[in-house]
């Protein structure tokens, strides 16, 4: 073995393990940031918002007979981040209670309209009917008005908007 052969062979260990080296770095950092980047990037699909309480009135605009309210809200889907103003009805059940129905009819989304005459819910889109309760009447709706939780504090009433 000469020396120039002596010579090659130390140095194709060195070069070979330096490049391994910096190979294994370079994958570990680019894996890292595009764990990073992914986490960022999908977090909002998984986020779980417990709803926001929203104004609708004070206790002393309710009344016996549905009366609409217009309330804002911040709507948060995946990324986006909307405000919001959303049509509900509001009134005092018989225990004085306060109960807060969506607007929208439950076989389409149509905003549905307080009929004072017959105290009735109607839905002007395909017939829908409902009773004061939001509960359905007659006509095509699947299921009941929604029902957003309320309370009251300091002589305002708040729902949860989910």
């Amino acid at each position: 073995m000469d020396a120039e052969e002596l010579k090659k062979s130390k140095e194709l260990p060195r070069r070979f393990f330096l490049n391994v080296f910096l190979g294994g770095l370079w994958s570990v950092a680019t894996s890292v940031f595009a764990f990073i980047a992914g986490a960022a990037t999908l977090a909002p699909l998984f986020k779980q918002d417990g709803g926001q309480w929203i104004r609708v009135a004070s206790f002393a605009e309710l009344g016996e007979e549905p009366k609409a309210f217009v309330v804002d809200h911040v709507l948060e889907q995946g990324w986006t981040r909307e405000n919001r103003k959303t049509l509900v009805y509001a009134y005092l059940d018989a225990k004085r209670q306060p109960v807060i129905l969506s607007s929208s009819c439950t076989h389409l989304g149509c905003a549905v309209r307080w009929n004072k005459k017959f105290q009735l819910f109607e839905c002007p889109c395909h017939g829908g009917i409902y009773s004061e309760e939001g509960a359905v009447v007659d006509g095509p709706p699947p299921r009941d008005l929604a029902r957003w939780p309320v309370k009251v504090e300091n002589g305002t009433v708040l729902a949860l908007r989910t």
